[in-house]
């Protein structure tokens, strides 16, 4: 464990060296369902459902052309206005993507609006700074690698540990020395107390290449990868300056099983929102966007709605991580939309 006088010159030298220190804001975050979310038939207060095992066309299986190993199940399905979109899911195995697909209901429409205004949630994050104070407080005080903190956290986390300082306690760490390096270092101490472990998710970077994705489907076999798509548009109107909103829910009668994380594309976009409700366990998420990469926010929910909002001048790629928190049986439900991002990735 580090003396005093070590981590006093640990903290000056961060200090001088990043001159961004960390601020991750829970007060301002978005709580629900907001005004950011402009749904019609997929409002999450009720959202117009299709069940695509009755109302869906399966496409059947075919090798990925995205992720090396990996197989696709396509479902083509309309909404009651008749647009018309397509549901992909990736994964190691057909069985897998059969378990995912098995009673999901889903709901999307475009909405030809102008593009939603709000409050861009990314953080200002330094992830330097982040994987500094994770070296002191896993490392130095517990003596655990950084390779290790995630499958740590994910056991105790099925255990109902979900705060970072009653992870650090609960493996007998020094929770009054992590109290002093969040404030020396300028933390945001309600991020570090927060539900979900932000300042955790925050110090990651997540996947930005689908060869990323190739590499998270071969550690975690059980994980899917799903991205939805307007066939109407993106046949008619990818060549055209058109912009409008897509909007989805998806719902929560998707359970869990062994399995960590779901991840969901939304692809090329200006803007995003997303948010996640969970029942019977918790979930978090982790929401970032690329080219350039910046991590948007941290969500976590064990009944009520959380959402986050990301917009950005030019055209990138949003990505969504949901994180079982709870037992196997856990589920959720997550909605959101964003603006344009008919299909494909920004080039």
């Amino acid at each position: 464990m580090l003396n005093r006088n070590i981590r006093i010159l640990l903290f000056m030298f961060v200090t001088i060296v990043f001159s961004s220190i960390v601020v991750i804001s829970q007060d301002e975050r978005v709580p629900s369902a907001s005004g950011l979310l402009p749904a019609v038939r997929c409002d999450p207060d009720n959202p117009q459902l299709i069940d695509l095992a009755e109302d869906g066309e399966f496409l059947g299986y075919e090798d990925s052309n995205e992720f090396d190993g990996a197989l696709v199940g396509r479902v083509v399905f309309r909404n009651e206005g008749g647009q018309t979109f397509q549901f992909s899911v990736t994964a190691l195995q057909p069985d897998i993507i059969e378990a995912y697909l098995d009673g999901i209901a889903i709901c999307a429409e475009v909405l030809e609006i102008d593009e939603p205004q709000g409050r861009d949630q990314a953080s200002a994050v330094d992830v330097d700074s982040l994987q500094f104070f994770k070296e002191i407080i896993f490392a130095e005080n517990l003596g655990i690698s950084p390779d290790e903190i995630e499958s740590v956290r994910r056991e105790l986390v099925e255990n109902g540990v979900v705060t970072l300082p009653d992870l650090i306690e609960t493996l007998g760490g020094d929770v009054e020395l992590a109290y002093q390096l969040v404030d020396e270092f300028g933390l945001d101490r309600d991020a570090f107390e927060a539900r979900g472990m932000p300042l955790l998710t925050a110090s990651e970077t997540f996947p930005t290449s689908d060869g990323d994705y190739t590499d998270i489907l071969q550690r975690d076999p059980m994980s899917v990868v799903v991205s939805i798509e307007a066939l109407d548009y993106d046949t008619e109107l990818r060549q055209r300056d058109y912009a409008a909103y897509l909007a989805f829910y998806i719902d929560p009668t998707y359970h869990f099983g062994s399995e960590h994380s779901h991840y969901y594309r939304a692809k090329c976009t200006r803007s995003a929102y997303v948010g996640v409700k969970a029942s019977n366990g918790g979930v978090g998420t982790a929401f970032w966007r690329y080219s350039p990469y910046r991590y948007i926010d941290s969500l976590y929910s064990s009944g009520g709605y959380d959402g986050a909002y990301s917009s950005v001048s030019s055209y990138v790629t949003h990505d969504v991580r949901v994180d079982r928190y709870g037992v196997v049986g856990t589920t959720y439900a997550i909605y959101g939309g964003w603006y344009k991002g008919w299909g494909g990735n920004c080039r």
